[in-house]
């Protein structure tokens, strides 16, 4: 049995998702089942928010499906978030699609499956609606988490290996969303539509335009990212990293770069700022004529 260290201690985004996708291609060729891999995380618990966690669950589970042990190595602070208020146990010990957590303000882990996808996005939308936010529209909520879903299953061929963390960050009155498949990636999708596509980051651009599809399920008619971006309010920012992509898409805007890395997969990670959404019209009892 060999043993390998992975050290996820810095919580700054961009180094994160470059350390988990330069340990997957350091790694992947030499792991065998029953090897050890070991995750140092890092100290501060408050400081991983939707994206690092969804990123974390792709890499446990992609090395689980290849029969590893996985360990964490991490305080007494960090191992009762995951362990005990997270609950993550529970998702490898019993493959579970989904656990409770012990935080009301934490929608928590789901391992996204197809059929489960609507009953994620309406447990989100319910969980809102009982909330302070109950006379406000939320539709686009849970149509942006629905577009998102839909896109793992039309795009990634991700194997089972996607995952959604969301959590409702009370004092800003935001939603934290991110979605993460180790798959092939969106920019791979549309580079095999569009030949003439050679960056990943244009790629990406694409796939946001109104109506584009790669027309890989009969349904799929190009509006998935294209919602999730026009759910972000002014102050809000949709971020896509895919493969060596990366773009940052406001409602006015849209920025795009190359990484110096190779994600193997698609994170998309999008604040949305509840308060200023619209209040719900609401229709009192009348007569037709």
């Amino acid at each position: 049995m060999a043993e390998y260290n992975v050290n996820l201690d810095s919580v700054g985004r961009i180094e994160w998702v470059k350390t988990i996708a330069d340990q997957i291609k350091l790694l992947a060729p030499q792991v065998t089942a029953g090897d050890k891999i070991t995750i140092r995380l890092p100290a501060e618990a408050g400081k991983l928010d939707a994206a690092h966690l969804a990123s974390l669950a792709c890499f446990i589970e992609y090395f689980h499906k290849k029969r590893c042990i996985i360990a964490t190595m991490a305080n007494t602070h960090m191992r009762d978030f995951i362990y005990d208020k997270l609950n993550w146990r529970a998702y490898w010990a019993g493959h579970q699609y989904y656990t409770e957590a012990k935080d009301t303000s934490i929608l928590n882990l789901w391992r996204i499956t197809d059929e489960g996808k609507e009953f994620y996005s309406q447990q989100v939308y319910d969980f809102l609606k009982q909330g302070p936010f109950k006379q406000k529209d939320l539709s686009a909520v849970s149509n942006s988490l629905l577009e998102a879903y839909y896109n793992v299953f039309d795009h990634a061929e991700a194997n089972g290996i996607a995952f959604s963390f969301i959590r409702y960050i009370e004092d800003q009155q935001k939603l934290s969303v991110a979605i993460c498949d180790f798959g092939k990636g969106i920019s791979t999708s549309v580079k095999e539509k569009c030949p003439n596509i050679t960056d990943d980051s244009r790629a990406i651009e694409m796939a946001m335009m109104d109506r584009f599809t790669i027309q890989s399920k009969d349904y799929n008619r190009g509006l998935g990212l294209g919602n999730i971006r026009s759910a972000c309010t002014e102050e809000d920012a949709l971020r896509i990293i895919s493969n060596r992509g990366f773009l940052i898409a406001r409602r006015d805007e849209i920025n795009i770069r190359e990484n110096n890395f190779n994600f193997p997969g698609t994170l998309i990670f999008y604040d949305l700022t509840l308060s200023h959404f619209e209040d719900e019209e609401i229709i009192a009892n009348f007569e037709l004529d």
